[in-house]
């Protein structure tokens, strides 16, 4: 996807982050609606369109609206509102999900975006409203006629007739946004709101959305057609056909319970022990338990690096067996050769093997027979392996427990994922390198400290280097706490990275 200095475009498979970049307040002036437009049309096109998550740089502004510089006369203004209401078309019959992620002021313009929007996520700071009135300026009609639409009548008067801006409480309060989250946390929550809902059946949703657009502006009959015309659309695909499977394949309450249809209710805390009782009598008998560390990962990257991924890991692993429910993230390990950097909490190795003996014995005494420890943190690996005798001796000999420890494979898949997705492989080290930052990208975009890419240890440790390491800490080998390379990091790589070690850990854990 090309980048331009006024718009920002990363993306995977499934998901596109567009960020508008004309500081100081992201004004939208005709360079940037023209890139938009073919940006979004341009997705619309594909087989199948990505999620899309828009938002602006910076803190304060999602964007200040049209630029007042490009409507002094009418020949100007014309081809640019002309492009604008396009874009508004666009965005609204978009097939996929789009979402906005708010920081600071979304004014005029930026405004109509959000009401055209699927789903708006915005921080305390957010400010909005239509001061064009006060600006011998006009909204675009389309614009209007949508405030109308999700606001009301005279909630839409009130923002338009006045020019007055109103709060994130009372933007909340009349419908123009979805939610309200710390300016910190909204990119992350939009993103992951977009995930949710491109998971969802894809030609059920566009039909959905296509509807709720068009209510208003279709006849009873005509809207009966077009319902006839999409279900028969989706009925006659393969995606139905399984969905119904499932759904009659529920022969009880509780087989209706222990179906489980989003990784949310595959996650052992969120469910009642009612959930769990009937996915058991179903067959659901898999269990997996991912395990974390809480420690650094060089001046660029958050300590939860690794706790994060193996949450991430877990929900992809589940999905790729099929039958797996998944434990709460052991979140804390093995990092005594990371204490020399403040924030790192390390548990002894005989703690951690308390822990996972605990939790080996209670899900085994449920009636779990196939138990999978694995780790987003390969310090664990070493513990891990030594503690699997021990394990399998303190359960009954019908209970299956395995782990995954294999830290050569694991680094393999990482540089061979990162080539595929156009990366450079000798980046990859091992920890805070391309493969962990583009992951942090994908899972948690905000906490990247893009300003604070450094080199770290580049080459193959050698065996006595690894075992300095363990012995006198990972500043032995690199001052930063680096190993590897982040610069070149992409969303699109952590995409691959995230994808290639969930299926090594499904293959390994495989029948």
């Amino acid at each position: 996807m090309q980048n331009d200095d006024t718009l920002r475009v990363e993306r995977d498979l499934y998901m596109v982050a567009m960020t508008m970049n004309r500081p100081p307040a992201n004004a939208l002036n005709n360079g940037l609606v023209k890139r938009l437009l073919d940006t979004i049309r341009a997705l619309s096109a594909e087989a199948a369109p990505p999620g899309i998550v828009l938002t602006g740089g910076g803190d304060r502004f999602f964007s200040a609206g049209g630029d007042i510089k490009e409507v002094a006369g009418l020949e100007i203004s014309r081809p640019r509102m002309r492009d604008f209401h396009a874009l508004l078309c666009e965005m609204e019959s978009y097939p996929g999900p789009l979402v906005c992620a708010v920081r600071g002021y979304a004014v005029g313009g930026a405004l109509e975006f959000l009401l055209h929007a699927d789903y708006v996520v915005a921080d305390q700071a957010c400010m909005i409203g239509f001061p064009e009135i006060n600006h011998g300026l006009l909204p675009a009609a389309k614009g209007m006629r949508q405030a109308v639409r999700k606001l009301g009548l005279r909630e839409a008067q009130a923002l338009l007739y006045r020019g007055d801006l109103v709060d994130a409480r009372k933007a909340l309060e009349i419908g123009a946004i979805s939610e309200v989250t710390t300016t910190a946390d909204v990119m992350g929550r939009a993103l992951e709101v977009c995930r949710h809902l491109r998971g969802k059946e894809p030609k059920l949703f566009a039909a959905i959305k296509r509807s709720l657009n068009l209510t208003g502006q279709m006849d009873d009959a005509s809207l009966e057609a077009m319902t006839i015309e999409d279900l028969g659309a989706y009925l006659s695909g393969d995606s139905s056909a399984d969905a119904r499977a499932r759904f009659l394949s529920k022969n009880s309450k509780k087989a209706c319970m222990a179906v489980l249809p989003s990784l949310e209710e595959i996650r052992l805390e969120l469910m009642s022990f009612e959930d769990v009782s009937a996915a058991l009598a179903q067959g659901h008998s898999t269990v997996l338990i991912p395990c974390g560390a809480v420690e650094q990962h060089g001046p660029h990257l958050p300590l939860c690096m690794d706790a994060d991924h193996a949450d991430a890991l877990a929900a992809k692993v589940a999905g790729h067996l099929g039958d797996a429910l998944i434990a709460p993230t052991i979140k804390v390990g093995c990092s005594a050769h990371h204490l020399v950097f403040p924030g790192t909490i390390s548990l002894r190795p005989e703690t951690f093997e308390s822990i996972c003996l605990d939790y080996c014995t209670s899900l085994a005494q449920h009636g779990f027979k196939r138990i999978l420890l694995f780790s987003g943190h390969i310090g664990n690996f070493p513990v891990l392996r030594d503690i699997l005798p021990r394990l399998r001796r303190a359960v009954a000999s019908d209970v299956e427990i395995d782990v995954f420890c294999d830290a050569i494979a694991w680094v393999d898949r990482w540089r061979s994922a990162v080539r595929d997705a156009g990366g450079d492989p000798n980046a990859v080290g091992g920890h805070a390198d391309i493969a962990e930052t583009s992951l942090m990208m994908w899972l948690r975009p905000d906490s990247v400290r893009l300003d604070r890419f450094e080199v770290g240890y580049l080459g193959a440790l050698s065996e006595q280097q690894l075992q300095s390491m363990w012995k006198n800490g990972i500043k032995s080998i690199t001052h930063n706490g680096i190993i590897g390379d982040p610069h070149g990091s992409t969303v699109e790589i952590g995409a691959h990275c995230l994808e290639a070690i969930a299926d090594l850990l499904a293959t390994s854990f495989a029948r």
